[in-house]
């Protein structure tokens, strides 16, 4: 009974360290995703001189200059997470009107990104809410969310290689049509895992 009850014991501290690291994980992108401004960070001065990003959307984590004419802006991103795309909308419209930017680069496609479709709405009201609530459950990006906004048909440009990334959502379509399989599977290792963990109390 001894040895049962240490069993126990061990499975919930192994329970609560798991939980506690997802927890600080989480916790820590949504934190870095928000931008909460540094008071030690090195690149402080460089910020504030620049006077260009408000420090509730972002703030600069690390500068390399190349010596080259291009300049190129690294945004973190949190991904489907709603106030981060927004924060991430919002540097893009601040670099755009002070630098005229001629591309954002984006993960999830390849080519030149159209997002033109959205003027299939006509009623200017509908679109709106539809963009509103695309971005909300995180069908849109805040890069994405900025050109409808703003009419920059042209801005947005994949970064991911074409012939790969088709081959990526074929497997993925493949898992999808799998799922009710892997539900099925997974139902059967929780109730499983419950019977033991019933044993191992009685």
């Amino acid at each position: 009974m001894k040895r049962k009850f240490v069993k126990i014991n061990y499975l919930k501290v192994c329970s609560v360290i798991t939980a506690a690291c997802l927890l600080l994980t989480a916790t820590g992108s949504s934190l870095s995703a928000y931008g909460a401004y540094q008071t030690d960070s090195p690149y402080n001065d460089i910020f504030d001189g620049m006077n260009v990003i408000r420090q509730e959307y972002g703030k600069i984590t690390s500068v390399s200059d190349n010596s080259s004419d291009i300049t190129v802006v690294n945004i973190q991103d949190l991904h489907c997470h709603e106030q981060t795309q927004r924060n991430i909308s919002e540097i893009i419209k601040t670099l755009d009107k002070n630098y005229s930017l001629k591309s954002v680069f984006i993960e999830g496609g390849y080519g030149q990104i159209d997002v033109s479709w959205i003027n299939k709405i006509q009623d200017e009201k509908i679109k709106s809410a539809v963009i509103e609530k695309m971005l909300q459950d995180g069908y849109l990006t805040g890069a994405e969310y900025y050109a409808i906004k703003n009419s920059r048909y042209d801005l947005l440009k994949g970064i991911e290689e074409k012939d790969i990334h088709q081959a990526n959502l074929n497997r993925l379509s493949k898992i999808m049509e799998k799922q009710p399989e892997y539900d099925s599977v997974i139902s059967k290792i929780n109730k499983e895992i419950n019977l033991r963990l019933c044993n191992l109390i009685i």
